[in-house]
């Protein structure tokens, strides 16, 4: 007849929890297949647990300052998370400035309005630059009228686009060397050829005279003859014959007679 005995113990399980007080169990077999094993049971203890490790930080609430974020860890004997938060978020800045606006102007001096926002509020900011082109000038104007008919000046304008000083050209005009108009003639001082007359006209400023003169007259005609003057002499005798000459003149148109002589038997 065969004795049965007893194995050795296995070694102790697991305890059956990770935290407090659990329990763990060891066996052993007998020699003999018909006799069941031995199962020997003790209390565990593994004390409160512990935490894991943190967690990565999660993503920012908000991109500017006052926005959170959090992570958390893993107890080993609680099913509750741990977690814990803080702050974050950057303070921002401000963007680019937006291109200037319609010039106030458009010759110096005029404003420009360009903006730019903030990337962790709504202030908009606003700025202002000067605009505006030089500008340029315009065709000359029309010479004014004279000024004076005597000594006077004329002027121009050359304006600006843009309000600055005109260019001014100034020439004179009017003065000395401007004649009236002629005067008549005045009547010939003889009636026949060899006779003058004149007509003048003045300076409208110096009253200088200038004098024209023509040659006139006409060249007239004979008037009529006047009686016979007495003969030169007379002859006597009877047998003796002789020829007189008698003379008569005309004056019209000669200073000096014009001496017609007629033969007389």
């Amino acid at each position: 007849m065969m004795c049965c005995s007893k194995l050795e113990w296995s070694g102790w399980t697991p305890c059956s929890t990770t935290c407090g007080v659990g329990s763990q169990t060891r066996q052993r077999s007998d020699v003999c297949p018909n006799i069941p094993d031995e199962i020997q049971r003790q209390s565990c203890t593994l004390g409160t647990g512990t935490y894991g490790p943190w967690s990565p930080w999660g993503d920012c609430s908000s991109s500017c300052v006052g926005g959170s974020r959090v992570r958390s860890r893993a107890h080993s004997c609680r099913q509750a998370l741990d977690s814990e938060s803080e702050p974050c978020g950057v303070q921002g800045d401000f963007s680019e400035w937006s291109g200037a606006g319609p010039c106030s102007s458009t010759c110096p001096g005029g404003i420009s309005r360009r903006t730019r926002s903030h990337s962790c509020s709504n202030v908009l900011q606003g700025d202002t630059v000067t605009c505006g082109q030089p500008g340029f000038f315009m065709e000359w104007s029309q010479w004014s009228s004279c000024s004076n008919t005597c000594g006077g000046q004329q002027t121009r304008l050359q304006r600006h686009t843009c309000g600055d000083d005109p260019n001014v050209e100034r020439r004179p005009c009017g003065g000395s060397g401007v004649f009236g108009a002629w005067t008549g003639y005045t009547p010939c001082s003889q009636s026949c050829l060899g006779g003058t007359q004149t007509r003048r006209r003045f300076d409208v400023c110096t009253r200088d005279v200038e004098t024209e003169s023509q040659n006139c007259g006409v060249i007239g005609a004979w008037g009529g003859y006047s009686a016979w003057s007495q003969c030169t002499r007379t002859c006597g005798g009877g047998a003796l014959e002789c020829s007189t000459f008698n003379v008569r003149t005309t004056t019209f148109c000669s200073p000096a007679a014009n001496n017609a002589v007629d033969g007389v038997p």
